[in-house]
């Protein structure tokens, strides 16, 4: 068999939409921005209206969350937005920091699973598809 008969599926895409491998790589950029966040933890607020903004359940503790983005080849920082509240989502940090947009034409942008609807927002955005609950981990290839 030839290398393009192999189907593959693009990690942000419905089970139902196969992909052949020359149209998977004639899709994926060249160049990547991959983006991650993460929660550091800070002193609690001293005002009680602010506790609960700053308390991050996943940590057990007040934090504050931090995104930053790297391009793939350079290793090299592209963007650091500014820090929000700890329990904040990281595609909504995505979203409120622009980075999409400031993206070049051709340069896609690539996150974990807590950026999971990256594709909506840019056209060249990939993240891994996550497990369904209570279900088996869908195959990656057809």
């Amino acid at each position: 068999t030839t290398l393009g008969a192999f189907c593959l599926l693009l990690p942000c895409q419905p089970l139902l939409a196969p992909r052949k491998l020359d149209e998977l790589v004639e899709d994926m950029p060249e160049i990547m921005v991959v983006i991650d966040s993460f929660e550091q933890k800070v002193q609690r607020p001293q005002a009680e209206t602010e506790r609960d903004d700053w308390y991050s359940r996943k940590k057990k503790t007040h934090t504050i969350k931090s995104q930053v983005a790297v391009d793939e080849a350079t290793v090299e920082i592209v963007d650091i937005p500014d820090n929000v509240p700890g329990p904040t989502a990281d595609i909504k940090l995505l979203e409120e920091s622009k980075l999409l947009k400031k993206l070049p034409k051709g340069v896609g942008g690539m996150g974990d699973s807590g950026y999971q609807g990256i594709a909506k927002l840019h056209k060249r955005g990939f993240s891994p598809r996550k497990k369904p609950r209570g279900k088996d981990r869908p195959p990656d290839c057809c």
